[in-house]
């Protein structure tokens, strides 16, 4: 029990100063190998606290935004942490709202998509497995993200909101958080390439703490990846023009 004062200190320490502040010897904090995404970071630390750090919620962003993820059997630490209360998650979450249709597969590979509760325009939603707990009236329509429907979101008592934005106007999360309900900012759109952006399943991760599980997950894509990449490289006819649509 003595070592809890020691913890919150080098918390408080951590979170207000640079990666350069002395390290207390109870408390080694251990930032997790990101390697591809460019728009979050995450330290765990020895208590069980995890510290996210978004720094690219929308293209061109100077805001960085960090949440403090606390076990629930710990949460009494949240009272001497530097953080606003709703950025404070108890941990692991059991009832999550997502907000766009690149969130949905993250949580499929994590086995967690029965945690889903509701969405903004579900109709855009493809999965064959989510679309069978929509129909089944398990996920909520909530609206579109840029005017949620924050009376059903906040009736659905979700233990977190998982939200985007083209920028920090969204006025339905400063309603949403008004109640008590954490908002965080996903930017895995942001990222300029596409193992950058499967990354981003290491953000939702600890949120379930599937840490482990996420690993192994992102390695099989890098190595699928990278082996198309070579095979890509040898092909020899390409074609000069790519036609589509943005939809």
């Amino acid at each position: 029990m003595r070592l809890i004062p020691i913890t919150i200190l080098f918390f408080i320490l951590a979170c207000k100063s640079d990666k350069k502040s002395p390290q207390s010897k109870s408390e080694q904090p251990a930032e997790l190998q990101i390697s591809h995404a460019s728009g979050f970071s995450i330290t765990n630390f020895d208590s069980g606290i995890k510290r996210i750090e978004v720094t690219s919620p929308w293209p061109n962003s100077d805001d960085t935004f960090s949440y403090a993820l606390i076990p629930r059997d710990r949460i009494e630490l949240a009272q001497s942490l530097p953080f606003d209360a709703n950025a404070i998650i108890p941990i692991p979450v059991e009832r999550v709202i997502v907000t766009s249709t690149t969130h949905i597969p993250a949580l499929e590979a994590l086995g967690v998509e029965h945690s889903l509760i509701g969405f903004p325009e579900t109709r855009y939603i493809s999965s064959a497995k989510t679309r069978q707990r929509i129909e089944q009236g398990k996920v909520a329509e909530l609206g579109s993200n840029e005017s949620l429907n924050t009376e059903i979101t906040i009736a659905l008592e979700p233990d977190l909101v998982v939200g985007f934005g083209i920028d920090n106007q969204n006025r339905a999360y400063g309603s949403i958080q008004s109640t008590g309900i954490p908002v965080v900012y996903n930017g895995d759109w942001t990222e300029e390439s596409p193992l950058g952006k499967a990354e981003w399943i290491k953000f939702f991760a600890p949120f379930f703490d599937l840490e482990t599980k996420a690993d192994s997950i992102f390695n099989a894509i890098e190595s699928d990846y990278l082996e198309s990449v070579k095979l890509a490289k040898s092909v020899q006819t390409s074609p000069s023009v790519l036609s589509g649509a943005l939809y």
